[in-house]
């Protein structure tokens, strides 16, 4: 993931936002966060992605969150990752320059 963010010049600018900043499970599995968990990630959502465009790592924060969805580079979802990370790029700078332009 920091790779790709280091290659399309992202690192500041955007926050790749899982569902909940801690792993809920075990150290070998993952399980769906609690509504709990949820609610009490948002906080943290709240105060990082200030000044930066939030991202959603899977589908669980795309819901919790609306923000726009990238796939989990996890399970063979690298290039799907990158290559939706490079067209939420896109989209952002086209809007920004729809907005320079108008």
């Amino acid at each position: 993931m920091h790779r790709v963010l280091a290659e399309l010049g992202l690192a500041g600018e955007v926050l790749l936002w899982n569902v909940v900043p801690t792993h809920p499970g075990t150290p070998t599995s993952n399980r769906r966060p609690t509504r709990a968990e949820v609610a009490a990630g948002a906080t943290f959502l709240e105060g990082l992605g200030r000044g930066r465009r939030v991202l959603a790592v899977g589908r669980l924060a795309a819901a919790a969150t609306a923000a726009p969805y990238l796939r989990h580079p996890s399970h063979g979802g690298a290039v799907a990752f990158r290559d939706g990370l490079a067209a939420a790029t896109i989209r952002r700078r086209r809007t920004l320059v729809r907005r320079i332009c108008a």
